[in-house]
């Protein structure tokens, strides 16, 4: 890889990747094995973000409810 090791490491430590992974990926001796690194980190990233976007789904939905009783409270 042509990119300074600094750099990368540093991306991949902003992307949330742990230390053995970023090892791991520095110490790979070929691209199909680094990107086979990045792409399993990108799934667990979607899987993660799916599973956060979930949990806001239940939030907002009780908002919604608790907004709705409190304006139709407020009608009567």
């Amino acid at each position: 890889m042509n990119i300074n090791s600094n750099s990368v490491r540093q991306n991949l430590i902003d992307a949330g990747c742990n230390d053995n992974e970023i090892t791991r990926f520095l110490e790979s001796s070929t691209t199909r094995e680094q990107l086979l690194i990045l792409d399993t980190e990108r799934k667990r990233l979607i899987d993660e973000y799916h599973n956060y976007a979930k949990k806001l789904d239940c939030l907002d939905y009780l908002i919604y409810q608790l907004k709705k009783e409190k304006t139709d409270a407020d009608k009567r």
